[in-house]
């Protein structure tokens, strides 16, 4: 008698979509609450695009209306050869657009993702970034998330595998979060604020 077994790259596979759907029923059921929500901005590498369109649906699903992805890399190239002043003022008439409806956004966070290359284009944005400023002023009152997605590249910077660093990265949530709550939430604090020389305020 013959007994199929999945191969590793099957259990892999198998593994992160587990690890995923676990994630993005946290970020639905715990970390943010969706109720009233109608627009949600989920940004991410592109890299992560089959995570981020699995939260989409999960997310049009639990009812949200409009849920738009942002690409840091990867097919923004595409629109910063319209010209920079162009795609700056997509992006402002995008932002005015989602704050009038009260957005929430996800930022997917993968540390070495694939970076965009610095074109005259891109240099000339990010010089001209102050001008959507008015979109950090809002999120300091918003809703809002980071998630931290390990990645290939990110693994391979620490010599280990994609699955070691997913397994810490799940160990750190699930150990540190509630205590770290209950540290942060001892302080009663009014307000957090972050500033740094770089510009972060």
């Amino acid at each position: 008698m013959n007994v199929w077994m999945p191969s590793l790259d099957t259990q892999r596979e198998d593994l992160n979509w587990i690890r995923d759907n676990n994630l993005i029923d946290l970020i639905i059921n715990e970390y943010l609450d969706f109720k009233d929500v109608n627009s949600v901005e989920v940004v991410s590498s592109y890299e992560n695009r089959s995570f981020v369109l699995n939260l989409k649906t999960k997310l049009l699903l639990y009812g949200v209306k409009n849920v738009y992805i942002s690409y840091t890399n990867g097919p923004i190239e595409e629109e910063f050869e319209k010209g920079y002043e162009y795609f700056l003022k997509e992006r402002i008439s995008f932002y005015q657009k989602l704050i009038n409806d009260k957005f929430v956004r996800i930022k997917i966070l993968s540390p070495f993702s694939i970076p965009i290359p610095l074109t005259n284009n891109v240099i000339n944005y990010q010089k001209s970034i102050n001008r959507l400023k008015f979109v950090s002023d809002y999120l300091i009152q918003a809703q809002r998330l980071i998630i931290v997605k390990p990645n290939k590249l990110w693994a391979n910077q620490l010599n280990i595998s994609l699955d070691t660093l997913s397994n810490i990265i799940d160990d750190m949530n699930k150990d540190n979060l509630d205590s770290k709550l209950d540290v942060i939430n001892s302080l009663k604090l009014k307000a957090i604020r972050f500033i740094s020389k770089e510009g972060t305020n």
